[in-house]
């Protein structure tokens, strides 16, 4: 029973903390994909080559980065790229522990612990290519941050 309320209560919470959270909108022109973002994160400017954009949080901990993924380029097919890109991305090693997958027709998520930093992978697939965001934040940080990954999830398109 105590425990029962104990998860209400985090639950109660951690959605409160959700909702309280604003976003901001980046759109990448050059690609046409758009995701996201706490509003507390502040943009560093495209790259060079227009392809995508980091975000990086008022405390320097967390960021996220989103950009066209080049790893297309080394597969002779689609069909090759989406199946290895994601073998590769969720297989652990001596870095990365991976905890949870998932994939669907057009995009794949991967998560889990690098170090001492939760990592979470959305790559989509579009018309324009593969596209990548990763959200890393410290695991001291993970009942504030959790709730971005649904929205991370949700808006990248």
């Amino acid at each position: 029973m105590i425990r029962s309320i104990c998860l209400l209560v985090f639950t109660v919470i951690a959605n409160s903390s959700h909702a309280q959270t604003s976003y901001n909108q980046y759109c990448n022109a050059r690609f046409g994909f758009c995701v996201s973002y706490p509003s507390t994160f502040k943009g560093q400017g495209e790259s060079d080559n227009r392809d995508g954009q980091e975000f990086i949080s008022a405390d320097g901990k967390s960021s996220l980065l989103v950009y066209k993924d080049v790893r297309e380029a080394i597969y002779e097919s689609e069909t090759e790229c989406r199946t290895q890109s994601y073998l590769s991305d969720i297989t652990s090693d001596e870095t990365k522990q991976v905890t949870y997958k998932k994939k669907g027709d057009n995009f794949y998520v991967v998560s889990g612990y690098q170090g001492s930093m939760i990592f979470y992978q959305k790559t989509i697939f579009t018309e324009q290519g593969m596209m990548t965001a990763v959200f890393t934040y410290p695991t001291a940080q993970k009942v504030k941050y959790d709730a971005y990954c649904s929205k991370l999830l949700e808006t990248f398109k």
